[in-house]
């Protein structure tokens, strides 16, 4: 199942984390970056609704459209999760990197579950 998407899988990982990497280095140094003193909470916010949503895209055997949407929504409840798993556990100075990647983790976890229950489903 996972080994026909891996050299995919590869290719989004790498991508999604050097795309956190650039972020993380673009809102340290670049103020344009941030909203008034988010400091840079919407852009991470952005990346992770987006990277989510490409990801599930590009990931899905079949049904793409509804994948596509799934990846939005999830991606959006990956950002609720993890801000307050931040909020709550993780200290103010390092959540946003934290938060970033625990959102990542998440959705990509997420969209495993969520491959393995319509694989089974459909075997079933």
């Amino acid at each position: 199942m996972i080994l026909k998407n891996k050299p995919k899988l590869c290719a989004l990982i790498t991508s999604i984390i050097f795309i956190i990497i650039y972020l993380e280095f673009k809102i340290n140094t670049d103020l344009s970056f941030h909203q008034g003193k988010d400091e840079g909470f919407f852009i991470r916010i952005e990346s992770i609704i987006i990277l989510s949503t490409i990801f599930y895209f590009i990931m899905a055997k079949e049904k793409r459209f509804l994948m596509l949407l799934l990846g939005f929504l999830i991606g959006l409840a990956s950002v609720i999760i993890s801000y307050l798993i931040c909020l709550l556990i993780v200290d103010f100075r390092y959540s946003g990197f934290i938060f970033h990647i625990l959102s990542t983790l998440i959705y990509i976890r997420s969209f495993f579950l969520i491959e393995k229950k319509i694989s089974n489903g459909l075997t079933n």
